[in-house]
């Protein structure tokens, strides 16, 4: 059970769930193409043979498919098939393409389709030819078509990008590490007053996590929070050991429940992140509930989760729960270490429980403790404690 965190004032969470990281795949591609007749049945066909010009659009599809990349043969074939494809149906064929990861193909499709005079480039077709390239990771080669895009969209409003067209462009630029420009482009698509969707949103968010803008993450988030959409689990664990070094814990525990309500499963890593927040800010109470909604939900706990939580223990002098906690390590087949210690016996100095600090001293074989000059734990004392080379 996750604790309510009543003391925050926060509305109860009732389970933890398994993990769904969300992920992006990609559309199962079909090979399929012409259609052959055989006993009456019929069955798709990827080849086609270019000698014979192009009837409908399995064969056209088919016959481009087939036809050599850079000789030619796709502007030959489409401009000797015996029909008129229309806009939509050169859509089709640049997205195959796409999808068959080649976009010079898809470029050679929309350059024949530029020399009909039956027909004219759209947004369809543009954000098509975009994609094509993003998928074959030719992000430049994709602003490039970006850019005639909006030019010919300053004459034929038909050519205006849409959300296909920025979803393409900003995955392109996250997924080649151009993170700002990525950012950039969807904040122009927010201008434009173009609705991103959940993949473009995620795009945006990776691209803000990957470079450590944390503000942006946050806008991202609370305009996501507000449409009813979660973040991925990566970029909430990014932001919650943001909000540890800042030892925000409340920021962190908002958005920890936030994202369960939203439907988005955690695991010991988002955990394990909440716990560090909530350690650096001393919240030991709730370090507590979390070990306990952890361990009731079946969610790994290793050793440095315990000695976050015991962090905040010893930072509020907390001895018979830290001893409790140590117990419990022990239970669990865990190995205390040396951080595992410290944090323990510093809570039981800090509540005058001398004597319970030296059991655990001589019981997990540390020496006398010594006076050094230099700082050596997270308390700013100068005592430290070394560990024998007996075990016991």
């Amino acid at each position: 059970m996750l604790p309510s965190f009543d003391c925050y004032g926060m509305a109860p969470y009732h389970t933890f769930h398994p993990a769904n990281v969300f992920s992006y795949a990609a559309n199962d591609f079909s090979r399929g193409s012409s259609v052959v007749s055989s006993n009456n049945v019929s069955r798709r066909s990827s080849f086609h043979d270019l000698t014979k010009p192009a009837w409908d659009m399995e064969t056209l599809k088919a016959g481009v498919r087939c036809a050599k990349t850079g000789s030619g043969e796709v502007k030959d074939f489409i401009q000797k098939c015996t029909f008129r494809p229309r806009e939509q149906a050169f859509t089709t064929l640049i997205n195959m393409c796409g999808r068959l990861r080649d976009w010079t193909k898809a470029l050679e499709v929309f350059e024949a389709m530029k020399e009909l005079k039956t027909v004219r480039p759209n947004t369809y077709t543009y954000s098509a030819l975009i994609s094509a390239c993003s998928c074959a990771g030719e992000w430049q080669r994709a602003l490039s078509v970006f850019d005639a895009m909006k030019v010919a969209a300053e004459s034929d409003p038909g050519c205006r990008p849409n959300h296909v067209t920025y979803c393409a462009l900003v995955t392109a630029c996250e997924r080649c590490g151009q993170h700002q420009a990525a950012l950039d482009l969807f904040d122009e698509m927010m201008e434009s007053n173009i609705t991103p969707d959940r993949v473009t949103w995620i795009a945006a968010l990776s691209a803000a996590d990957k470079i450590e803008d944390w503000k942006k993450v946050e806008a991202l988030l609370g305009d996501m929070h507000e449409r009813g959409m979660a973040g991925t689990l990566a970029v909430y664990c990014g932001l919650l050991y943001h909000y540890a070094e800042q030892a925000q814990w409340k920021k962190a525990l908002d958005n920890f429940l936030i994202m369960q309500e939203l439907g988005l499963s955690v695991d010991e890593h988002a955990c394990v992140a909440l716990m560090s927040a909530l350690s650096a800010g001393g919240q030991w109470e709730m370090c507590l509930q979390l070990l306990e909604s952890m361990y009731e939900s079946h969610i790994i706990i290793d050793l440095f989760t315990y000695n976050l939580a015991l962090n905040a223990l010893a930072a509020n002098g907390r001895w018979s729960e830290s001893l409790e906690v140590l117990t419990n390590i022990e239970t669990m087949g865990l190995k205390p270490n040396e951080d595992t210690i410290k944090h323990v016996i510093h809570s039981c100095e800090s509540a005058g429980q001398k004597k319970a600090a030296n059991e655990v001293l001589h019981r997990f074989g540390f020496d006398t403790p010594k006076t050094s000059s230099t700082e050596t734990n997270s308390y700013s004392e100068d005592t430290t404690y070394d560990i024998a080379d007996s075990e016991h």
